[in-house]
């Protein structure tokens, strides 16, 4: 199974909401399982740091999740001083999955894929830990839905926010 995350925060009532959702394979439209979870206690947002914000809430999110092939993150996989989030989470977890970051924005002169969907000119970054980088990017193409983001990235995206509840 295929498990995509996203955290979004409240600052200013210290509240992090995560979400997850599985799915088959990168072509399907619809999802396996949703999660989400609520959280009080989490660190503050620190430049250069933002793993330690974020990686507590994701294994949180993965507890009791079974069948995991690969984990999609909202963000960067992998970033030169090693201090991305997908390269710690891929640690924490011994390195037991890949992890395919995709970022809407650029990161300075950050080495990624570009990807292309939809009718944007604007491309997605992807990068990932644990496998080619050029598959991932094919996959995250390939993921259903006729605009930039792909809709399952939307749904998980959408229930990080509160938008919706979990099916």
């Amino acid at each position: 199974m295929l498990v995509a995350m996203d955290v979004q925060y409240d600052d200013a009532r210290h509240v992090a909401r995560g979400a997850l959702i599985g799915f088959e394979d990168w072509t399907s439209a619809q999802t396996v399982c949703e999660k989400v979870v609520l959280v009080e206690s989490f660190a503050e947002y620190q430049a250069g740091a933002f793993f330690q914000r974020e990686l507590g809430i994701l294994i949180q999110l993965l507890q009791g999740v079974e069948n995991i092939t690969i984990i999609v993150i909202d963000g960067y996989a992998r970033l030169p001083n090693g201090h991305a989030l997908g390269q710690m989470l891929s640690e924490a977890l011994g390195h037991a999955f890949p992890i395919v970051g995709m970022a809407k924005s650029p990161f300075r002169s950050m080495e990624s894929q570009f990807v292309h969907r939809g009718q944007g000119h604007r491309p997605l970054y992807v990068t990932a830990v644990g496998m080619d980088e050029k598959e991932a990017a094919a996959y995250i193409k390939s993921m259903y839905g006729p605009f930039r983001l792909p809709s399952l990235l939307v749904r998980v995206d959408h229930l990080a926010r509160g938008y919706c509840d979990p099916h």
